[in-house]
């Protein structure tokens, strides 16, 4: 017997259900437009045989809302990092500049390709899979890019 699938406005209970799981502050607007976006999604690839729908749309929601969540964690991470290093600029404009072309000198390029697309938020493997690189050399890359930055902002 073939499982009804419910109207997307019959699994609200759900999606509150989920973000509160995840402790998500309201306002709950963008996340309620992000589960419509999942809802569709899974609505092709369901397979009644597997699992109630409500099981399999619940799981979908809260891996979706968890990686949005990361995402959002990473960027202002970030935008923190990149803020702490704002008080290079205290007492000389210039010296913001020099920071950045001295970065430019200690990263290789290929660095400097792992720290932007870490500062975007993309995590290891989505990298990896970019760059055509194991995680491991990716997650080499990021170590050294942050014992060279340490070092250079220390040292001056």
């Amino acid at each position: 017997m073939k499982e009804e699938i419910p109207v997307f406005h019959d699994c609200e209970g759900l999606i509150y259900y989920t973000l509160k799981r995840l402790e998500v502050p309201e306002p709950y607007e963008d996340y309620y437009q992000e589960s419509y976006l999942v809802y569709h999604r899974i609505v092709s690839s369901y397979n009644p045989s597997r699992s109630k729908f409500t099981t399999y749309y619940g799981h979908a929601l809260y891996y979706h809302f968890q990686t949005l969540i990361r995402h959002e964690q990473r960027r202002q991470e970030a935008v923190h990092s990149l803020s702490m290093n704002s008080f290079f600029c205290a007492s000389d404009p210039l010296t913001v500049n020099l920071s950045l072309i001295d970065i430019h000198r200690v990263l290789s390029s290929f660095e400097h390709s792992v720290l932007r697309l870490t500062s975007m938020g993309y995590t290891t493997e989505e990298i990896a899979d970019r760059l055509n690189r194991s995680n491991s050399t990716i997650k080499r890359a990021r170590r050294r890019s942050r014992q060279k930055l340490t070092r250079l902002f220390v040292t001056k």
